[in-house]
């Protein structure tokens, strides 16, 4: 299990309109920032592995992804 931020564990978004999402990995750690005011953390050992892919999942109903920018970490 991966431990989350409590604000957002359980938080709705707005329907039919955009959200802008910045999600930072660096070791076992991950943040998404999301509407530039909400923050969700996790970390798991898992996450310091390489990564071949990156995958984005929803549950409640389908959602549109747009505009993906992947920076190297230097």
């Amino acid at each position: 299990m991966i431990p989350l931020n409590q604000s957002l564990q359980n938080k709705a978004f707005a329907l039919n309109c955009w959200h802008n999402a910045w999600i930072t990995s660096w070791g076992p750690y991950v943040t998404a920032k999301i509407d530039d005011r909400n923050t969700l953390t996790a970390s798991a050992q898992g996450f310091a592995n390489r990564k071949s892919a990156i995958v984005f999942s929803c549950n409640g109903g389908p959602i549109e992804i747009d505009d993906i920018q992947i920076w190297p970490q230097l």
